[in-house]
C-alpha cells in the first residue's frame, strides 16, 4: 500500500477484519449530525 492518506489513518481494521472507526467505536448514523456536528467538517 502506498503512503497511508489521512482518511486511511482514521480507520482502524479489527482483528476480525471488520472497519472500526478509531474515535468513534460503532456510533449510531445520527451520532454525527445530532451529537457532534464539528465531526462533519473533520
Amino acid at each position: 500500500m502506498p503512503k497511508a492518506d489521512p482518511a486511511f489513518l482514521k480507520i482502524h481494521y479489527g482483528r476480525d477484519g471488520k472497519l472500526n472507526k478509531l474515535s468513534l467505536p460503532n456510533p449510531p448514523i445520527i451520532f454525527h449530525n445530532q451529537w457532534y456536528p464539528a465531526l462533519n467538517r473533520l
